[in-house]
């Protein structure tokens, strides 16, 4: 499938993970190219799905949020575990690193993020963890694992 933009979608998920917020029918929407989706939704059902999912995402990032400030450490590495965290902030990165008009910002926030992040996990565990950029725009990553 492909993005509007002409980027390749990374395919389903497997069914394993399905039952997320999405119904099935949602999923399926989304897992369609967008010209199929008009065909086999009609213009006007496509675009109020589509409004749907957009709504109900930003409600459920908003619960994310709290769900992460609020459960313990353990319960937390449960839910988003490195694989499926790693693949969502790439597919972030790849869409909002790529906006032109917002990629200074973007980036600038996403490394505050990870700085914090490390900064919070240094008084827990005494290290001396820091990211730093170098003139090529290549993070530097200085501290042990």
């Amino acid at each position: 499938m492909q993005r509007d933009e002409g980027k390749t979608r990374r395919g389903p998920l497997p069914k394993s993970v399905i039952n997320g917020f999405l119904s099935a029918t949602k999923r399926l929407f989304l897992e369609m190219d967008p010209d199929k989706r008009r065909a086999v939704f009609g213009e006007g059902n496509a675009r109020q799905k589509k409004s749907e999912i957009k709504k109900s995402t930003k409600k459920t990032l908003a619960d994310l949020l709290v769900v992460a400030r609020n459960l313990e450490d353990k319960d937390l590495r449960e839910i988003f575990p490195i694989d499926v965290f790693g693949q969502l902030t790439a597919e972030i990165v790849e869409i909002l690193g790529s906006d032109e008009t917002q990629k200074g910002p973007f980036y600038l926030n996403l490394i505050k993020a990870i700085q914090i992040g490390m900064d919070r996990n240094k008084s827990r565990n005494n290290s001396s963890d820091r990211i730093k950029i170098s003139a090529s725009s290549k993070l530097i990553y200085e501290g042990g694992f």
